[in-house]
């Protein structure tokens, strides 16, 4: 198993491509939205929850939340909770991906008293992170390292990322990898 995980939080404008793929694929996979993407991109957040993603959080404004209140970490997760559950009519727990990463145990411990786990990557595709990366990097970066099991870091709004998906994916399935959501992924074989 593979789970792909798309981090939203930038431009909304590849993500439909990105659920065109997974749809010719037949795949569901897990995407961190912010709650402020998901103010600007209702429409799209309807057609990930309605494609039968899996949801999660990914804070309101994209803070690192190690240098946040206490009480400032719970705002950043509730507000992003509560506007997807306007949206979607569901709840974006139990998942959390904290911006940048940026985890310590008193960020966990919060997460966890909301109802969260904190989910990492194992593998990042360097989509957001090398500047003018190509689609052809993306899928040698991630289809050179991918391992069973790897959590692989995505961001629906990286155009680099949508023009790879489809190959990508074939590559994936034709090595044998399943790919899943990180529920699933937690849940094991």
């Amino acid at each position: 198993m593979v789970a792909l995980t798309f981090d939203a939080g930038a431009s909304g404008a590849p993500t439909p491509a990105v659920l065109d793929a997974l749809k010719s694929a037949g795949l569901h996979v897990t995407f961190f939205l912010t709650g402020k993407w998901c103010e600007r991109n209702e429409a799209l957040v309807k057609r990930i929850h309605d494609g039968g993603h899996e949801i999660a959080n990914h804070t309101y404004s994209h803070p690192d939340l190690r240098e946040l209140t206490d009480e400032a970490i719970k705002e950043q997760i509730e507000k992003t909770d509560e506007i997807v559950l306007r949206i979607t009519g569901e709840h974006c727990a139990p998942y959390l991906r904290p911006p940048y990463g940026g985890r310590d145990k008193r960020v966990i411990r919060i997460a966890s008293e909301a109802g969260n786990r904190t989910v990492y990557w194992s593998l990042d595709s360097w989509d957001s992170f090398k500047k003018g990366i190509t689609s052809r990097e993306i899928r040698e970066r991630v289809l050179d390292r991918v391992q069973g099991g790897d959590v692989v870091l995505l961001h629906c709004g990286s155009q680099a990322t949508a023009d790879a998906l489809p190959e990508l994916i074939r590559e994936l399935e034709a090595r044998g990898y399943r790919v899943v959501t990180v529920s699933e992924m937690v849940a094991g074989p």
